[in-house]
């Protein structure tokens, strides 16, 4: 196994600065994905400033059947999940037409926001060769370390970087909710 588990621990110790910064490929299967992106898409457009990037988001499908257990799953009346996604997916299209337009954003760069019509289990980031997988309480959310993190670091062929790499593959013909290119 050439992938390497480098860390676990609660979620909110992860250090997404480190994961995220100087990077060009990033997938991001987020069950929660305001706090997510308020806190870090800024780090990806840094990045986009220095290199072309590739970043690719799947939400949950708002419209999709499982939304309202998904909902309550993660603590969340239906109707506030639903706007707070709907929120983030304008928040990434407006930051990176901001950025686009004043000539910021190194050409080849691309964003995505693509839309998961199954239900996603777990949260996954996948940042260049580094990979932070979140597990969300087994019950759904109680106390307040509610989420779970491991952070592997490994080449993209050996596993498990490959596998989670697969479950990212899976989602390429997902409907697409957002897409521009530099």
């Amino acid at each position: 196994m050439d992938g390497q588990l480098v860390a676990i621990g609660k979620y909110r110790t992860v250090k997404w600065n480190e994961i995220l910064s100087n990077k060009s490929h990033y997938r991001a299967l987020l069950l929660e994905p305001v706090p997510w992106v308020a806190g870090n898409f800024h780090i990806l457009l840094d990045s986009a400033r220095q290199r072309p990037v590739s970043i690719e988001f799947m939400f949950p499908d708002i419209e999709a059947p499982y939304i309202s257990d998904l909902a309550e799953s993660l603590g969340f009346d239906e109707m506030t999940y639903k706007a707070a996604i709907d929120g983030c997916v304008a928040q990434i299209e407006k930051m990176w037409s901001a950025q686009k337009e004043e000539g910021a954003i190194k050409e080849g760069s691309r964003v995505s926001i693509k839309i998961s019509e199954r239900r996603p289990l777990q949260s996954l980031v996948l940042s260049d060769n580094i990979t932070v997988l979140v597990l969300t309480g087994a019950m759904g959310r109680e106390g307040a370390d509610h989420d779970f993190a491991y952070v592997y670091f490994g080449d993209r062929q050996s596993y498990p970087s490959s596998w989670f790499l697969r479950q990212m593959e899976r989602l390429e013909s997902a409907p697409i909710k957002f897409e521009n290119e530099v």
